[in-house]
């Protein structure tokens, strides 16, 4: 009898061991909502994290949520390299902590709804900064998001 042949699936993930997982997060996204369809259109669990105040920015975390991928802000912070321009819609070390609320807000708004948590992009500055990390992860509460550091070391 003819056995057909079954191809592998590529995107076929083992089961982890002992409560072991991994989670992919895509940066930077905002620039362009066509370039982005190539990550949402990946037959897998994935995180974006959409940048605020870009061209295209709405369209991409509407594209986020469209396609069923796990949607968060990618917020812009002051890196301890004064020269590194983080970007629009930035928390900078100037500003007070209402301020820095007040961005955060504003950022999560402009992505609609569906934000299940945010990241920093660039930052050492700022999650470096105890009482300014702090005030972000207030609002994260507040708003019942996650707040994922990519580096944090206090000094």
């Amino acid at each position: 009898s003819h056995v057909p042949k079954v191809e592998p699936n590529p995107y076929s993930i083992p089961k982890a061991s002992a409560g072991a997982a991994i989670a992919f997060i895509i940066d930077d996204a905002g620039h362009s909502e066509e370039k982005l369809k190539r990550y949402t259109s990946l037959a897998m669990p994935l995180t974006i994290a959409v940048l605020p105040d870009l061209e295209e920015t709405e369209q991409c975390a509407s594209r986020v949520v469209k396609d069923g991928k796990e949607l968060i802000l990618h917020q812009p912070m002051q890196a301890e390299n004064l020269s590194v321009n983080p970007g629009p819609g930035a928390i900078t070390p100037g500003m007070s902590l209402g301020e820095i609320k007040s961005v955060v807000r504003k950022n999560l708004e402009q992505l609609g709804t569906g934000v299940k948590g945010l990241n920093n992009h660039e930052g050492s500055l700022i999650t470096e900064d105890i009482i300014r990390v702090g005030t972000v992860l207030d609002v994260a509460v507040e708003k019942n998001i996650y707040f994922l550091v990519n580096n944090l070391t206090y000094k």
